[in-house]
């Protein structure tokens, strides 16, 4: 079941992901930190960005 679940999740997800990648709107975030190193880091890119 979780394997399916996966192979919808990629199926649905990639060609989304591929789209805001190619027009430089994707941002990829470590998320083995503590959340609020997480929650900084993800600020900061959006300012940057905006």
């Amino acid at each position: 079941m979780v394997s399916r679940r996966l192979s919808v999740y990629r199926e649905h997800s990639g060609p989304i992901l591929a789209h805001y990648r190619a027009a430089a709107r994707l941002i990829s975030v470590d998320a083995a930190h503590p959340a609020q190193e997480i929650a900084a880091d993800v600020t900061g890119r959006i300012d940057q960005h905006s």
